[in-house]
């Protein structure tokens, strides 16, 4: 026990900062898609009961992905009621177990150090940080993908097969991770080193989930009609420009925003300092990596190299950093090279897939963006080492000050900001403005759809009373009484604000702003 608890003292400090900081989180109501249809679908399957069958909740709130999101969730809610903080516990959860898996992952594959480095790096990233108490699927499928990898690589297949099949089962891009290991399995068929028995299961640990998620399709094609949502199946990107967008905004996630692109100028300050200490040149190979990462996260020099190069370089020097990282590190164990290398891979394919979507949302990335930045923290922590030991901690400090750094630089309104809890706050205060004032019968204009859904709709929890707004008009009709404006979706309220302020027939009677985010609502002069 005291063996234990010397080893992950550190992880325990973390859990409780980490979940004491997000408690005042846990009592908002829902953001962008948060609201609607994942809030919105997990209180429809609440209702309707705990299922994994397609038709559970209508396809438009479930978005065609299979179900075990909405299923844990709304299990959840039965154990621990319906309420918005009730409803935020389970992703922050979910996110701790992640964050125990990072731990335990670096800790046995590696190092106390690299276990400590990467659990702070990770928990505390913006990103992370914000999605952990969302009601979205993002923070269970990365969770899901990694250790899927670790249990596949360690040889604990029955582990393995079940988180595959519930990954499989959160979202359909998760079958990316599916792609790798069985690829890596099939290679493993023509190898002499692994036993038979040891190739069977790790060929039935990868085809059970497959066959699952197989028939949950074949099931939604005779209960809906179609295999995908049409929205998903109809959108795919065919239009290069945009895919090639859609790689550079990958790479901007997981190597640039929210000051990342510190960090690895970080690395490459360490490894020319170590290279110089320990007169090995060869610890400068990380910088072969530098003009095509830089130019895919760059906004103004992207165009130096052509476009379809950059991208066919992109995995070209990703699997070449790998690479010398086990060179410069040392690492030679089996399974920690197995583990960087699959990761490695499923972080590769899963941008090409992310970049076939015609939809892209930061928050999609976070399958991706952990593994990148726990390799990250294997070679921070190994040429640190080489450099002197006793700078691990002056070292780690100066990461955690470049992550506090960013939550002031780079400022938001997604669901991958801090600033998200702001728009919540005057998206709230508004609301309860109305509310106070008894408008609900009045005829209420908006010119955003979610503007139209809090008002409306009643899961997305904005609602005190419980009861949805009837005279709720798109845009200022002639009947309008009251106007709702906020700055949260896009740039039409601030046009509608400067338009409003100078219309003599409305007054501005209510204003909030937080950070960035602010909200205004108008009243129609009496005649």
């Amino acid at each position: 026990m005291i063996a234990f608890l010397k080893n992950r003292w550190l992880l325990i400090i973390v859990l409780l900062v980490f979940t004491i900081l997000k408690l005042p989180h846990l009592s908002y109501p829902f953001y962008w898609d948060e609201s609607w249809p994942y809030a919105s679908g997990v209180i429809r399957m609440y209702e309707h009961g705990p299922s994994l069958m397609p038709g559970a909740i209508d396809g438009e709130l479930s978005r065609g992905h299979p179900l075990m999101f909405h299923f844990l969730t709304s299990l959840w809610m039965k154990v621990f009621g319906t309420s918005h903080i009730a409803m935020h516990t389970f992703p922050l959860f979910i996110a701790i177990l992640f964050l125990i898996a990072i731990h335990e992952a670096g800790l046995r594959l590696f190092d106390k150090q690299v276990a400590a480095a990467a659990l702070l790096l990770v928990a505390f990233q913006q990103i992370y940080f914000v999605q952990s108490s969302f009601v979205l699927l993002e923070v269970l499928l990365a969770f899901l993908a990694f250790v899927s990898v670790y249990f596949y690589v360690t040889k604990r297949y029955l582990l393995a097969a079940i988180a595959l099949t519930m990954l499989y089962y959160t979202k359909e891009s998760g079958m990316m991770v599916g792609l790798v290991l069985g690829i890596d399995a099939i290679i493993g068929l023509f190898g002499k080193q692994k036993p038979a028995k040891e190739k069977l299961y790790g060929i039935l640990a990868l085809g059970t989930p497959i066959i699952a998620i197989a028939l949950f399709f074949v099931l939604q094609k005779q209960v809906s009609g179609w295999y995908v949502l049409p929205l998903y199946s109809n959108g795919l990107e065919e239009s290069w420009p945009a895919y090639y967008e859609k790689i550079r905004s990958a790479s901007k996630v997981c190597f640039r925003d929210d000051l990342r692109k510190y960090f690895f100028a970080l690395l490459l300050l360490l490894s020319v300092i170590a290279a110089i200490k320990n007169r090995k040149p060869a610890m400068l190979s990380m910088f072969i990596a530098l003009p095509v990462v830089a130019l895919l996260c760059s906004d103004s020099y992207h165009w130096l190299l052509p476009n379809y190069l950059t991208v066919s370089l992109l995995p070209v020097v990703l699997l070449f950093v790998v690479y010398a990282m086990f060179l410069i590190t040392g690492y030679t164990n089996t399974l920690q090279k197995r583990f960087v290398l699959l990761q490695i891979c499923v972080v590769i394919v899963f941008f090409y897939y992310t970049a076939i979507n015609m939809f892209f949302i930061d928050r999609y990335l976070l399958l991706a963006f952990v593994p990148v930045l726990f390799i990250a923290t294997i070679y921070l922590t190994s040429i640190v080492r080489k450099i002197n030991p006793k700078l691990f901690v002056p070292v780690l400090i100066i990461v955690l000050a470049i992550e506090a750094y960013g939550y002031k630089k780079e400022i938001g309104l997604s669901d991958a900001k801090i600033g998200a809890f702001d728009g919540l706050y005057v998206q709230q205060a508004s609301m309860d403005f109305i509310e106070k004032n008894n408008w609900k019968n009045k005829y209420i204009s908006v010119y955003e759809n979610l503007q139209m859904l809090r008002l409306t709709d009643t899961t997305t929890g904005f609602i005190n009373d419980n009861t949805p707004y009837k005279k709720v008009l798109w845009g200022i009709k002639p009947e309008t009484e009251i106007v709702c404006l906020d700055n949260i979706e896009n740039n039409r309220a601030v046009d509608s604000s400067t338009s409003l302020k100078l219309d003599t027939n409305f007054k501005l009677v209510f204003r909030t702003q937080k950070g960035i985010a602010w909200a205004e609502v108008y009243l129609k002069k009496d005649r």
